[in-house]
């Protein structure tokens, strides 16, 4: 048969739209995976249209490669409203083989939580429209430059909270991040560039990196704990953009955050046990 698509026994049926006997849409809640199968698609390389309502990053979207003849797919709703295609593509071919749509579901009563911080706090962005005009704390820094070792030099002593807004992309095969600030950021020059973060403050703080897919690289973000002291918060996925008001950080939780702890050799820490230092930290939640 071609390439076509049938429902997950597991996920509920009534999240499934058909065509006739064909199944062509699947409905998935914010902050939550929807699935189905891929039947007969052996090869076919999987794509969302629109990353910021269902990611591309692999912990995603799983099931994006394979050469099962039926194959589970499960995407991740990052952004409700929104109708993305999953096209399935053979290797260099112009137009997909076969498409699934995603309706994208808001969370009833889930408002976006936002970061109040009561410490000095500093933003640190790119030289872009949107990253330059995102933040607006004690103060704004707009890196034009590199190289990278210099990226925090003009972060003023005593800073507890830096806010770091760039481009981040995962290299899909060695699963290595690199962020697009100040000339490039990846493991090799991590270590030189976030130790520059324990000359301004020895007793560390947080580091909020808002870019897309820096919390996927657990090496990474544990050598920036390392070298820094701070606490490094990062989103596994895409982070999309959010206007933010004066004195606000964005928390990006539903883009799969995760904290690592530079007082257990920068490893991840659980959720709670990072929320249950917001007083230590000096920051508040602000819905």
């Amino acid at each position: 048969m071609a390439p076509h698509f049938e429902v997950d026994p597991a996920y509920p049926r009534s999240k499934y739209d058909f065509n006739g006997t064909w199944l062509y849409r699947v409905e998935v809640t914010v902050g939550t995976f929807g699935s189905f199968y891929l039947v007969d698609g052996a090869g076919l390389t999987g794509k969302s249209n629109a990353e910021w309502a269902v990611p591309n990053s692999p912990s995603a979207f799983i099931g994006q490669t394979g050469q099962a003849a039926r194959r589970k797919v499960e995407v991740y709703a990052l952004t409700g409203g929104v109708y993305p295609m999953i096209e399935f593509s053979a290797t260099g071919a112009s137009q997909p083989t076969v498409s699934m749509q995603v309706k994208t579901v808001d969370l009833p009563n889930a408002p976006r939580r936002f970061v109040r911080p009561s410490a000095p706090a500093v933003a640190v962005v790119l030289d872009e429209r949107g990253f330059r005009e995102q933040y607006h704390l004690n103060s704004n820094i707009v890196v034009k430059t590199g190289p990278p070792e210099t990226l925090f030099d003009p972060v003023p002593n005593g800073i507890v909270h830096v806010v770091l807004s760039t481009h981040g992309r995962m290299d899909p095969n060695t699963r290595e991040l690199s962020l697009s600030i100040a000339g490039g950021i990846n493991r090799t020059n991590c270590s030189a560039v976030f130790g520059k973060l324990k000359q301004k403050n020895s007793q560390g703080g947080v580091v909020w990196i808002s870019g897309c897919e820096a919390g996927g690289d657990i090496q990474f973000c544990q050598l920036a704990s390392q070298a820094s002291g701070f606490y490094i918060v990062a989103a596994e996925i895409v982070v999309p953009f959010v206007p933010l008001s004066a004195g606000m950080i964005d928390y990006f939780e539903r883009s799969m955050i995760k904290f690592f702890n530079p007082k257990n050799n920068g490893n991840l820490m659980p959720r709670s046990d990072f929320l249950s230092k917001q007083k230590e930290l000096q920051f508040t939640f602000v819905v």
